[in-house]
């Protein structure tokens, strides 16, 4: 007997992309008030924050505990570990525009990289439960469909 599992992107699952109701209130403030802000972020996990900050090329990557710090292109960024998911602190920000890109192309590599980890670790899962895995197949929409041997 087979069943099939449908692994749907991680992106599709975290509906919302990364912060972007704050983006865009933060883009109606006048840039000279930009002076100490806290995003809220969809990141929870500090290991797979700290992988994507490194495969995103950020520079000077410190860690304290929960609390991480970097560098993107000029930009110093602070996360600050909340309840349950990161917070990132921003300050002294010249190039908004810029730095607003640059953090939503790491909020999509961070999705990448999250969907990769659930990926494994489902694979990991399905091993130890001592089934096969009959076929793999990637869909056109990043999905994947499991068809595990039961």
């Amino acid at each position: 007997m087979s069943i099939s599992l449908a692994l749907i992107p991680a992106a599709l699952l975290l509906k919302v992309i990364l912060f972007d109701k704050d983006y865009e209130q933060l883009m109606k403030k006048d840039t000279k008030s930009w002076g100490n802000i806290k995003l809220p972020t969809n990141y929870n996990d500090k290991e797979l924050l700290v992988k994507t900050l490194r495969d995103f090329n950020a520079k000077r990557i410190k860690i304290d505990k929960e609390n991480i710090t970097c560098m993107i292109d000029r930009y110093s960024l602070e996360f600050l570990k909340g309840e349950k998911n990161y917070i990132i602190e921003l300050s002294k920000i010249k190039n908004p525009d810029r730095l607003i890109e640059e953090l939503r192309c790491l909020d999509g590599l961070y999705k990448q990289n999250l969907q990769e980890q659930i990926y494994v670790k489902t694979k990991e899962r399905i091993r130890e439960q001592g089934m096969i895995i009959e076929t793999e197949e990637v869909l056109e929409d990043n999905s994947i469909v499991l068809t595990v041997s039961v």
